[in-house]
């Protein structure tokens, strides 16, 4: 939520920053009038020049609300008798905050930051190819477009994983910049037996489809610390994971700390695909039963895969986007 407040705050500022480089020049080389109603003026727009790093160190919707507030209510008490181009700042930062002061009472009072988000991929296992492929768009001949689909309910139901048989993929959202353009964040969760077993939020601000997978943009998760969870190597933490061994399919949507050993490979989450060569891979390598599989961790801080005590078989992943007002 506090990110889609910041997006809404950056675009009804952007005129904002133009009016207090003026502000600036106007006053410094004594072009404004000469009393403190005008300084004031000054004073609130540097303020809000500089409000994303006053929304940084914010906590919850609640701080940011009064501090909005607060501001809206010192422009309200000016004095407003100046000449017309300090009126006319004062009328935009009136206009600007009782916008905002709108927008932060529809959201205060919603509890829920799902209502901001929308599915665009859901992964179902048992498909057959390569799931990561799928998700981008390269191979369309596991996935579905239509969202009355099966594949496109969520969270999923019995029936609906019963009956699904390709990948759901909201094709819109990946067409031509919209990802790049629009998707301020992401969410990846996994579902298991009717409970949501895990979930990652990434920071997806100029990123692409496949950039935000990454543990610098992650920002909340069900993980107990994901700080050991970095790219300590390629593929360790990414959508297009590692070939470890190269004699295997891809392992796809890995979060993992150690990739380089059966017995030591720890993780959160990891989809595999149908295991190809004469390789044996590593026991989570070769399940019985249709792939991709989507595997996650028991255990909240990562688990060893090749321990199947150790880690359950999701019936689905999901992936949703927030995206810009």
């Amino acid at each position: 939520m506090l990110a889609r407040i910041v997006i809404v705050l950056l675009f009804a500022l952007i005129e904002v920053r133009a009016d207090y480089q003026q502000c600036l020049d106007e006053w410094s080389f004594g072009g404004g009038p000469n009393n403190l109603t005008y300084y004031k003026i000054c004073e609130l727009v540097g303020f809000l020049s500089n409000i994303e790093d006053n929304l940084d160190e914010l906590d919850n919707l609640d701080d940011i609300y009064a501090l909005l507030n607060v501001t809206y209510n010192q422009v309200l008490e000016l004095d407003i008798d100046m000449d017309a181009w300090g009126q006319n700042l004062t009328n935009k930062l009136n206009d600007l905050y009782a916008k905002l002061n709108d927008i932060l009472s529809l959201l205060q009072n919603s509890n829920n930051e799902e209502d901001f988000y929308r599915l665009v991929f859901r992964g179902t296992p048992g498909t057959g190819g390569d799931m990561f492929r799928a998700f981008t768009g390269e191979d369309t001949s596991h996935t579905t477009c239509s969202s009355s689909s099966p594949c496109a309910i969520w969270p999923p139901t019995d029936a609906s994983i019963a009956c699904c048989t390709k990948h759901y993929r909201n094709s819109t959202a990946f067409n031509g910049n919209n990802w790049a353009d629009s998707v301020v964040k992401v969410k990846y969760v996994l579902f298991d037996k009717g409970i949501e077993v895990k979930s990652y939020v990434f920071n997806a601000i100029d990123s692409d489809i496949i950039s935000w997978f990454t543990s610098y943009r992650l920002q909340d998760s069900t993980c107990c610390t994901c700080s050991t969870y970095d790219d300590h190597e390629p593929g360790d933490f990414s959508l297009e994971g590692s070939t470890m061994p190269p004699s295997i399919s891809a392992r796809r949507f890995q979060i993992v700390s150690e990739a380089h050993s059966c017995p030591n490979y720890k993780g959160l989450t990891v989809v595999v695909n149908e295991p190809s060569g004469t390789s044996p891979g590593c026991d989570f390598d070769r399940l019985p039963g249709p792939y991709p599989r989507i595997l996650y961790s028991y255990g909240e801080c990562g688990s060893k895969f090749n321990n199947r005590a150790q880690y359950g078989q999701a019936d689905a992943l999901g992936i949703f986007v927030m995206t810009k007002p």
